[in-house]
């Protein structure tokens, strides 16, 4: 199985809004109701206004291909404390990075969203580290035009998105309370990752 990208911003030139909207239709992710709440009723909106870009990924077999998955990338500051960083990751983010104020402060491209869609079981037309590993080159080909060196996600606290995440080289520093509209999301918070690329 092959798989290609298809940036939402290229999907809206070519077919505009309405017929974009009935292709994100189709997706479903029981697992996290929030990715799918965000590609049905957020992504085309903040894609128009530029403030992130959202990548379709198709499996691609005998000239069809199938919505498997998307992610969303958008540019972020963050400061993160000194003290909520492990001694090795210090000395790659005091070469990166300020610190002031007891606060390492840089910015970096933030993985918003990233989920397979369930519908009709088109889930396993990829993996959840070939998702990531798509969105990583993303991340890379953007810090190769613009630099940087941080990649951030924020994700529920559930063991086995921890050992993803960990597996795929991502280093917990800390946890974000949510906002107000963040409803469909378990519990109070989210666990937030940074990795380097």
């Amino acid at each position: 199985m092959t798989h290609c990208i298809v940036p939402l911003k290229s999907t809206l030139k070519e077919l505009g809004e309405k017929e974009t909207n009935e292709i994100l239709s189709d997706f479903s992710c029981p697992k996290n109701k929030d990715v799918e709440a965000f590609l049905l009723s957020g992504a085309v909106a903040l894609d128009l206004q530029s403030k992130s870009r959202t990548y379709l990924v198709y499996g691609v077999d005998d000239n069809s291909r199938t919505l498997a998955g998307y992610f969303t990338l958008s540019l972020k500051n963050i400061s993160v404390p000194h003290t909520a960083v492990q001694r090795k990751f210090r000395e790659k983010l005091k070469r990166f990075s300020k610190l002031q104020d007891g606060f390492y402060t840089f910015p970096l491209i933030l993985i918003g969203q990233l989920g397979k869609n369930y519908t009709n079981e088109a889930d396993k037309l990829i993996n959840g580290d070939k998702l990531l590993a798509c969105a990583l080159d993303k991340v890379r080909e953007a810090q190769d035009i613009i630099g940087g060196r941080f990649v951030l996600l924020e994700c529920e606290d559930v063991p086995d998105l921890i050992e993803y995440y960990e597996r795929n080289s991502f280093s917990c520093y800390g946890q974000r309370y949510l906002d107000s509209d963040e409803t469909n999301l378990k519990g109070n918070y989210l666990l937030q990752w940074l990795r380097i690329t």
